[in-house]
C-alpha cells in the first residue's frame, strides 16, 4: 500500500515524463521524415545510432534524472524531501554502476547534494514568498537559484551525454581516438 501512495505522490512526475517523451518522439519523427544525408543533422542523429544497451541505460538514466530535477524545481509544493533525495541518489547510483566510474563517486555525491540543497532552497523561498510575505529580495534570490538549478542540471545533462558518447567505440573511431 505504501508503494501505491508513493506512485500517487509522484504521479505528476510520471505524467511529465510521459508527456516529454511523446513530445520528443514527435519531434524526432518529423525530423527523420525531413532527414537528408548531406545535412548537418547527420552528426546529431549519428551520435545516437548503434548504442549498446549500457549506453542506452546511461542515456535514459541521465534524461530521467534531468527531468526529475527540473520537475522538482517547477513543483515547489513537493515537500517529500527524503524521498526526493533517495530518488536523486538512485539515479546517480545507476549511472555510476553502468558507467563503471567509481572514481567519480565523490563528485557525483557532491553534485547530488548540491543540486538537492539548491532545489530545497528554491522550495523554501517559494513557500516564504507565496505563503508568508512577498518581498522583492527573496523573489530575486528565488529566480536566481531557479536559473542556477536549471543551468547546473543542463550542464550535468550535457556532461553525462558527452561521457556516454565518449564510451561508444563508433564515436571514438570517427573522432580518431
Amino acid at each position: 500500500m505504501n508503494i501505491l501512495n508513493n506512485i500517487y505522490f509522484y504521479q505528476d512526475y510520471i505524467l511529465s515524463v510521459i508527456f516529454i517523451s511523446i513530445i520528443i518522439n514527435i519531434i524526432l519523427i518529423t525530423a527523420i521524415k525531413k532527414f537528408k544525408i548531406n545535412s548537418n543533422k547527420t552528426k546529431l542523429f549519428g551520435i545516437f545510432l548503434e548504442l549498446d544497451n549500457r549506453s542506452i541505460v546511461l542515456l535514459s538514466t541521465t534524461v530521467l534524472s534531468y527531468i526529475f530535477t527540473i520537475f522538482l524545481v517547477f513543483n515547489p509544493t513537493n515537500e517529500n524531501y527524503i524521498s526526493n533525495l533517495i530518488i536523486m541518489f538512485m539515479f546517480s547510483l545507476v549511472y555510476m554502476v553502468f558507467n563503471f566510474k567509481f572514481k567519480t563517486i565523490f563528485n557525483e555525491i557532491i553534485s547530488v547534494i548540491f543540486t538537492f540543497i539548491s532545489v530545497v532552497s528554491c522550495n523554501v523561498l517559494y513557500g516564504y514568498i507565496f505563503d508568508i510575505q512577498f518581498e522583492y529580495i527573496p523573489f530575486i534570490i528565488y529566480i536566481l537559484i531557479f536559473i542556477f538549478v536549471f543551468l547546473y542540471s543542463t550542464y550535468n545533462l550535457f556532461r553525462r551525454i558527452y561521457d556516454i558518447m565518449h564510451i561508444d567505440k563508433y564515436v571514438r573511431k570517427v573522432r580518431g581516438e
